[in-house]
């Protein structure tokens, strides 16, 4: 799969998509459960940090993800 290839990953794309199917929703239950919206700010900024990174993400950017 094209998304789990570390040459052809688009990783900030995919960390959004993360975002959107698992994570979001978890921290908007546990931050209303435990009063921590400042979390769900920081994981929206954190998520547009991302997806302005996604347009201008090239398969070589992956080279420094490599351990």
């Amino acid at each position: 799969m094209e998304v789990f290839d570390r040459k052809t990953c688009n990783v900030p794309l995919t960390q959004c998509g993360f975002i959107d199917m698992f994570v979001r929703e978890a921290f908007a239950n546990f931050s209303e459960f435990a009063n921590l919206g400042h979390l769900s700010a920081q994981l929206e900024a954190n998520y547009e940090q991302w997806k302005s990174q996604t347009s201008s993400w090239t398969p070589a950017n992956n080279v420094s993800l490599h351990i």
